[in-house]
């Protein structure tokens, strides 16, 4: 009972400090490319929820679903921090690094159904301010994921989008 009450705490919770001033929304579209093996590029979107930690810092939790023309999925989690740079008034560069589990999905029969990564990733970017709630963005991401059956794996992605801001 007390592991359910907790539970209900914390879920009442997640919209007000979700909602709060400080977070942002992004959502995006974009291509990645796994262990740089032309068979293995997916087109993705993603989402990802940012709330701000202090003046040109905030913490991001995301995920983005990636599919190809075979029948394989790209999944992707991440949890991280993004640096804000102030370069001009309407434009601005980000940097970030996080740490997040990825799985690629077959749906063809076989052993290998579901593969499970692992890893830390760095990201770079742009975002242009275009409304006073509503930013564009440009994205560069690089993974390390460690996973069976190469164990040492990279993943990039490139990525443009809309982050949305609340007042």
């Amino acid at each position: 009972m007390k592991r359910v009450l907790s539970l209900a705490f914390c879920l009442a919770l997640f919209p007000a400090c979700a909602f709060a001033a400080g977070s942002v929304f992004s959502a995006g579209l974009g291509f990645d490319t796994f262990n740089y093996r032309g068979q293995d590029s997916y087109l993705s979107v993603g989402l990802a929820y940012q709330r701000r930690l202090d003046e040109g810092l905030a913490l991001e939790l995301g995920a983005e679903f990636g599919l190809t023309a075979e029948p394989k999925f790209f999944v992707p989690f991440s949890l991280g921090l993004d640096f804000d740079f102030k370069t001009w008034e309407k434009l601005e560069f980000y940097a970030g690094f996080g740490f997040g589990p990825a799985f690629i999905i077959c749906t063809e029969s076989g052993p290998n159904k579901m593969s499970f990564y692992l890893g830390p990733y760095v990201q770079t970017g742009l975002r242009a301010q275009v409304h006073r709630y509503m930013k564009l963005f440009l994205q560069l991401r690089q993974d390390l994921l460690i996973g069976a059956p190469l164990w040492i794996n990279t993943a990039s992605r490139l990525q443009g989008g809309v982050n949305f801001s609340l007042p």
